[in-house]
């Protein structure tokens, strides 16, 4: 899996992958939601089942493949 992270595209700051899960025991097995979010401005991305998933979301840029 290629969790490579681009860089926010609003401010170009670096980005981090975050896990958090419903329960209050965190444990790996039980990360169940995962967003990306830029440590500069704190640009959110979807929350969304899975890293992989997560990062696929913030990584899409519309402009691309133009």
């Amino acid at each position: 899996m290629n969790t490579e992270l681009k860089p926010c595209p609003f401010c170009g700051g670096k980005a981090k992958s975050i896990a958090y899960s419903d329960n209050d025991v965190f444990t790996e097995e039980e990360y169940r939601w995962f967003f990306v979010r830029c440590e500069k401005c704190y640009s959110k991305g979807t929350t969304l089942r899975g890293e992989q998933n997560a990062v696929a979301a913030w990584n899409k840029r519309v402009a691309e493949g133009k």
